[in-house]
Formats: structure tokens, sequence, C-alpha cells
């Protein structure tokens, strides 16, 4: 029973060390991220990755979007 009550403690201990711990931690807000436009390279057909497309449509191999 003291081995029990003793190991409870220790664990509230550990959990309220770690509530506080991670409160007091400032957090930094993310920079800013800035918009880049990409630009899509090519378009390829997943049945037939190999093969590269200057635009999107239709397949020619599978006749679908």
């Amino acid at each position: 029973m003291k081995k029990t009550t003793l190991m409870a403690i220790a664990i509230a201990i550990a959990a309220a060390g770690g509530y506080f711990v991670g409160k007091k931690q400032t957090h930094q807000p993310a920079a800013a991220a800035q918009p880049s436009e990409r630009k899509v390279l090519y378009w390829y057909d997943p049945m037939v990755p190999g093969q590269r497309f200057d635009k999107p449509g239709k397949s020619p191999f599978m006749d679908m979007d």
C-alpha cells in the first residue's frame, strides 16, 4: 500500500511539473510565410507516369480527365 501511494504521489508531482514547465515556455509566432506562386511544370497521366503533357486534359491512353 505504501509503495502504491508513493508511486501515485510521484506521478502526480511529475505531471504537475510537466504542466508548469510547458506553460512557462514562450510561444513565438511562426514567421509569416510569403505566398510563392508555384508554376506547374508539367502534367502526367497516373497510369503512364513517364508521359508528360504541357496542359491538363483528357488522357489519350484512357480517355479520362
